[in-house]
């Protein structure tokens, strides 16, 4: 009985913020995978590698997968390097290494992905795997949707939205100079010196269009 309590307990102060680092780690890969998606459209413009991609898309379905999962393989080894050089001490060295790879390899993936996507999806347990990562972001994202803290930020943001729509050009400024005015006052009662009045925007420009006009 304790146990299934203390089960309980954990759960729900551990579940909250393993879906939102899961979600978090989820958006970000997608948010890499479509820029580097958009990245390898622009190099794909290429007339070799246009013709390569002509090619690939005329593979079998045993091909197109080794052609997608060749990328992963071929760097690992340098991640494996760029653990040994970490073990070294060249931390940063190393963590540059892995991200490079990291982001050489997903971008030539993401672009296989999408050459070779109805191929790939043709192949019944590349397709299961492929709804089921696309099944377990939609849970993830509706159990992050449903967290009270989710809704309150989500609240704060259409207020600060509004609040941002509402603003009329130049309040900004004004509020900002406002502020400024009354700094100066402040700093002015204390040190006993005469409060220096600031100059309205409107006066300066026609001031400034006086002297051009000189």
């Amino acid at each position: 009985m304790v146990f299934r309590v203390l089960r309980r307990a954990f759960r729900r102060i551990l579940t909250p913020p393993m879906v939102a680092l899961a979600v978090l780690f989820i958006l970000i890969e997608e948010w890499i995978w479509d820029n580097l998606t958009a990245a390898m459209a622009q190099v794909a413009r290429l007339p070799l590698v246009r013709r390569l991609e002509g090619h690939l898309i005329r593979l079998p379905a045993w091909a197109a997968l080794a052609c997608f999962f060749l990328p992963g393989l071929l760097l690992l080894p340098v991640k494996i390097g760029a653990l040994f050089l970490m073990g070294r001490g060249h931390i940063v060295t190393g963590v540059g290494v892995v991200v490079a790879a990291k982001l050489v390899g997903t971008a030539v993936m993401a672009r296989f992905f999408t050459v070779c996507k109805p191929t790939l999806l043709g192949v019944n347990w590349f397709r299961a795997g492929h709804d089921w990562i696309l099944r377990i972001k939609r849970v993830l994202l509706g159990r992050l949707r449903a967290m009270p803290v989710w809704q309150k930020a989500m609240a704060w943001k259409g207020r600060i939205l509004r609040w941002a729509r509402q603003l009329k050009p130049g309040m900004m400024a004004r509020r900002w100079q406002a502020i400024g005015e009354r700094l100066r006052r402040l700093r002015s009662r204390r040190v006993g010196q005469p409060v220096m009045q600031p100059v309205p925007v409107e006066s300066q420009r026609v001031d400034n269009k006086l002297d051009i006009l000189d």
